[in-house]
């Protein structure tokens, strides 16, 4: 070890950076860190390594200092079309059948988590626009996110160098780029506008959440991402990507971390070169074949989307494999409202009042088993159907599945039954943005802030409604009340309707937006 620097102060340092970051510090990758450490220490104004390891375990950091940090700390290498046999299965197999299944609703939901400088967004943005040709028409989300404040503005930017593209691949420069004055590449602002970039740390933040927009994913990219967080973690994110998923959902981890022992939730299922794991709801711990061979060679056009996925064979596991869930919040037994098997399956139900039966299909909502939720709501409303809280809750479930219209018209019952929840109307403009009815989300805003004009993410989401159409006065102004009404709350305060989000975490959000706010990395 460092001369000036303990076992135990390392042994900390490494505990320090799982609890914040999620990442892991096994002592190999001792002398790697130690060389990151020292380029932090620097920008956080030390000469050397030892004062700066010190200060670190005895203060406590700012979200901002701790994004600097993670900027020193997590690795961006990346590509464009890295991988490519996972990227082949997605092309060829995935996406021609998805998108064919959504012609009716022209909607599609895909998340990079862990995008790094963007290559991969930007890669599968450029995948989507090939594959749909009418994609304009089409609601597309494609969600980037990542702990590496800077690496999110560089990957904004869209702008590459040399080094971003390996391989043959200049006819990706040729339709989707064009060079700036210095030599770099700039990506097409058609490309560039389909990706949303936002921070998110997957050790610490709140997810899946409507609120931030990771709910109800078709697919989600997490390559290289699971290799670099402490064991347990990577347990629980697997677990949160498979709530974060629709049924029949896919996630594509890297082929170096598609550890099964990981993913005992999903079924397992190889193509040509590569397995991926789908979530589906009925099945649990499979492991399916692709037999190349069997599909019919006239459907390889898959840029048409006539790709047929031919027969699958279901080999099951010997024994089943430990759950990948999140552990359970501990609730004290006088308190916990009954569970959905200690319910009678039929009529006898009837016998359970109304909040009991809302008590547990929240538990079960939180919990992230949603066909139990609904199966008790379903009760809760045959029985009593002016029940506010159960539409609400019905109107929560739905959206955060995805099912936008229905999630809509239970909104808007349980705004007929009680006008003046200002959290409904809130909930009613989210599910708005989601269906790019920026018009009525603003009315349904203005409800929400008429009814409580103390209402913090109200005036942090007008906030960034209006600045997206170009109102940055009015922006600025919702953000600057926002921030008033934060110091109400202390840091570390979940808010209201926010799905987890503390005081303090909206605060930083708040401030690094660009609004001429920011501060120095180390203040």
């Amino acid at each position: 070890m460092d001369r000036f620097i303990s076992d135990e102060q390392w042994r900390r340092l490494a505990e320090w950076i799982t609890f914040h970051m999620g990442l892991h510090m096994p002592r190999e990758r001792l002398p790697d860190l130690k060389r990151r450490l020292l380029s932090a220490a620097r920008e956080f104004h030390f000469d050397s390594i030892e004062p700066f390891v010190s200060w670190l375990l005895s203060t406590k950091l700012t979200q901002r200092q701790i994004e600097t940090l993670a900027s020193h700390l997590t690795v961006g290498e990346t590509y464009f079309f890295r991988e490519t046999a996972s990227l082949e299965a997605l092309e060829k197999y995935i996406l021609p059948e998805l998108i064919e299944s959504r012609r009716s609703t022209r909607s599609l939901r895909v998340w990079s988590a862990g995008c790094a400088t963007g290559e991969e967004p930007y890669t599968i943005a450029i995948m989507l626009s090939r594959l749909i040709p009418d994609i304009s028409k089409w609601q597309v989300t494609l969600l980037a996110t990542d702990i590496n404040a800077r690496s999110l503005e560089r990957a904004s930017q869209g702008i590459y160098r040399e080094w971003s593209f390996r391989g043959d691949f200049q006819w990706l420069k040729d339709q989707y780029f064009t060079r700036t004055l210095d030599g770099r590449y700039r990506i097409s602002e058609k490309i560039r506008k389909m990706v949303t970039f936002n921070y998110l740390n997957l050790a610490t933040d709140t997810y899946p959440s409507l609120y931030n927009n990771t709910n109800a994913m078709d697919i989600i990219f997490c390559r290289n991402v699971l290799m670099y967080l402490e064991p347990s973690l990577a347990k629980r994110v697997v677990g949160r990507f498979y709530r974060a998923l629709i049924d029949e959902g896919w996630v594509l981890p890297s082929v170096t971390e598609g550890f099964h022992l990981l993913f005992t939730r999903f079924v397992a299922v190889t193509f040509p070169g590569v397995t991926l794991y789908q979530k589906r709801m009925d099945q649990r711990g499979t492991l399916e074949i692709y037999h190349h061979s069997r599909r019919n060679s006239k459907n390889d056009a898959a840029v048409k989307g006539q790709t047929e996925l031919g027969e699958w064979a279901s080999l099951s596991t010997a024994e089943p494999l430990p759950s990948d869930s999140i552990p359970e919040r501990k609730t004290e037994p006088s308190r916990m409202a009954p569970s959905v098997s200690e319910f009678p399956p039929s009529a006898a139900m009837k016998e359970i009042g109304e909040e009991a039966l809302h008590e547990s299909a929240l538990r079960l909502f939180k919990e992230g088993r949603y066909s139990e939720c609904e199966q008790i709501l379903t009760s809760l409303l045959e029985q009593y159907p002016e029940s506010f809280h159960g539409q609400a809750l019905m109107a929560r479930l739905h959206a955060d599945q995805g099912r936008l219209p229905e999630a809509q018209e239970w909104c808007e019952k349980a705004i007929s039954n009680n006008k003046l929840d200002a959290g409904c109307h809130y909930l009613l403009a989210v599910i708005f943005i989601e269906q790019r009815r920026f018009g009525d989300a603003e009315q349904s805003l203005h409800h929400a802030l008429y009814l409580d004009p103390d209402f913090v993410l109200a005036h942090f989401t007008l906030g960034n409604l209006v600045r997206e159409e170009g109102r940055k006065t009015l922006s600025s102004k919702h953000f600057e009340h926002a921030l008033l009404l934060l110091q109400n709350y202390q840091p570390e305060e979940i808010l209201p309707e926010s799905d987890g989000v503390t005081a303090g975490r909206l605060k930083d959000i708040i401030l690094m937006a660009d609004l001429g706010r920011s501060n120095a990395p180390g203040a």
